[in-house]
């Protein structure tokens, strides 16, 4: 990562302005674009996270409900149903 930019304040009239090389300024901007590429990934891993976290509390269920059922749902039945929640896309 460069330097921080060095601005110039001054004032113009009523308006209070900063003033910056054009190659300061050009790597601001680039900057400014990393940053919001940055928070569009993170926004996506984000997704991606709460999306495997319902699907793996799912699967929790269901071997919860394997533990303590009666044994009527055998191991094939079992194996589907994890499998439904892993691929399930709500």
């Amino acid at each position: 990562m460069g330097k921080a930019p060095k601005p110039y304040p001054f004032r113009l009239g009523d308006l209070d302005m900063v003033a910056m090389s054009l190659e300061e300024y050009e790597r601001l901007l680039g900057t400014r674009r990393q940053i919001g590429a940055q928070a569009t990934r993170i926004r996506t891993l984000k997704l991606q996270l709460d999306l495997t976290s319902d699907r793996l509390a799912k699967v929790e269920a269901l071997l919860r409900a394997h533990e303590e059922s009666d044994g009527s749902c055998d191991g094939d039945c079992c194996a589907r149903a994890i499998a439904q929640a892993i691929t399930d896309r709500t």
